[in-house]
């Protein structure tokens, strides 16, 4: 073969080959420009399902931080505490907990998180059924007393035993999750962190002090309230 018809096939073969590498070439630039679009996306989704999250524990920090604050702090030491406390009225509307959108982290370095969240939130729940349960038996005890003329018998006796059982629960799960709150909201902010760079973590600084005041009531201190 000679030299003039060894280039002509090299040159063919190159004709030939190089619209396929061209093609693959392209398809894999595509291929890949569109991951890294979805990834982009995905991680924005992420990082914003956590925001949510945070703001719905503030919700019921709010909630319960102002029941805490308004009706139960005042009489926490008093033994007739069940009675003392009247009707407790707050609001019944939070966001929900996006189950769905938080299951990535179960894909992470953290994957713990996830039950973490799931907690904190069904203890939230918790808290508001609670205080919900205990007005419900104010509302029996506060009846039986109004219709009985004798108030040391009968119904309000029994009335007057589930109220206390019930105001401790409320004491308990008030107390428990204004705690639990601030400690997944912690976790949170440092998951956040490490895990999207450059983006922060919503932050508010009620929380931190409305605790601090709060374990200082359980602690015995003052009944000290935040604005």
């Amino acid at each position: 073969m000679t030299m003039e018809a060894h280039c002509f096939q090299n040159v063919q073969w190159i004709k030939f080959i190089l619209p396929i590498f061209a093609t693959f070439l392209g398809a894999w630039l595509a291929f890949f420009l569109q991951n890294r679009r979805d990834a982009k996306k995905q991680e924005k989704t992420n990082y914003g399902v956590l925001l949510k999250t945070q703001a719905l524990f503030y919700e019921y920090f709010e909630a319960i931080y102002s029941v805490k604050k308004d009706f139960l702090d005042q009489h926490a030491k008093d033994a007739e505490r069940s009675t003392r406390v009247k009707h407790i009225s707050l609001c019944q509307k939070f966001s929900e907990l996006d189950f769905e959108g938080i299951s990535f982290i179960l894909t992470t370095k953290n994957p713990d998180l996830f039950g973490d969240i799931v907690c904190t939130y069904r203890k939230c729940v918790s808290a508001i059924e609670a205080i919900n349960e205990r007005n419900k038996q104010y509302g029996k005890y506060s009846g039986g007393i109004a219709k009985s003329i004798d108030l040391g018998s009968g119904k309000s006796q029994v009335d007057l035993i589930f109220l206390r059982d019930f105001t401790d629960i409320m004491y308990r799960e008030t107390d428990q999750v204004l705690q639990r709150i601030k400690q997944i909201d912690g976790e949170l902010q440092q998951f956040i962190k490490e895990k999207f760079k450059g983006k922060h973590a919503l932050k508010v600084t009620f929380v931190e002090t409305a605790t601090q005041c709060a374990k200082g009531n359980a602690d015995g201190g003052g009944h000290e309230t935040v604005a």
